[in-house]
């Protein structure tokens, strides 16, 4: 694993907004995403694990290198 990231996704669905936490991670191990959730689940409680878990080749950067969290924003349609 290179990164972990998470954000507050919106959806409008019928005049409300629906927020859920989405992991974004990199990996080149295919049960990564096991591990992740069995992680999530014995660390921490309901409301704060992640809802959906996306592997990317790799994270969007900005120009100082930092993670761009405003194109993970824009990827909402790899949210299953």
């Amino acid at each position: 694993m290179r990164a972990l990231s998470t954000y507050s996704n919106q959806a409008q669905q019928r005049d409300m907004i629906v927020k859920i936490i989405v992991a974004f991670y990199t990996s080149v191990s295919f049960d990564f995403e096991t591990q992740l959730k069995d992680h999530a689940q014995t660390h921490l409680a309901d409301y704060k694990r992640p809802k959906a878990y996306v592997r990317l080749d790799a994270l969007p950067q900005n120009a100082n290198g930092k993670i761009n969290r405003n194109a993970l924003r824009q990827m909402k349609d790899l949210i299953t």
